[in-house]
């Protein structure tokens, strides 16, 4: 077995426990190698805002540094203009309080101004999630109004 093929087989093992990304090796003669990584993760956990593109998962870790903040969950809600917005659903701890705009400026001080949540629910019981625990964000958007946003 040559390093090529042995590379193959210890990344189909992984892809097999659902790593999000694919790894291939063509080998360009005795020495040379070329390596491409393809990303497999979800599409829609990426925000396309204006040309800019927006992990939720950068806008849900910051908002977790947020004291209050029990849960989140991010994403693109539609907009004519820029095709996406970022929205956030927010939960917060028992007895804590937080307001959206201080929120926003708790974002504003850690990431860049077009990262920052134009859309904000605040909700006062779980998020929805599916048996393994991920939170069900295609449900949670069709039970969201974008009038009910703060």
């Amino acid at each position: 077995m040559n390093l090529e093929q042995w590379i193959d087989e210890a990344w189909e093992a992984l892809l097999k426990e659902g790593a999000p990304f694919e790894l291939k090796v063509i080998s360009e003669g005795s020495r040379k190698m070329r390596v491409y990584v393809f990303i497999r993760d979800r599409k829609k956990d990426m925000i396309l805002r204006g040309g800019e593109n927006i992990f939720c998962a950068e806008i849900e870790a910051t908002l977790f540094r947020h004291p209050a903040v029990s849960d989140v969950c991010a994403f693109g809600v539609a907009d004519d203009r820029l095709g996406e917005e970022v929205g956030a659903v927010v939960v917060l701890e028992r007895g804590r309080q937080a307001s959206t705009a201080e929120l926003r400026d708790h974002m504003k001080a850690l990431v860049a101004a077009f990262k920052v949540p134009r859309y904000i629910w605040m909700l006062d019981k779980p998020l929805p999630r599916n048996a393994t625990g991920k939170i069900l964000r295609r449900e949670l958007r069709a039970r969201l109004a974008v009038a009910d946003a703060v």
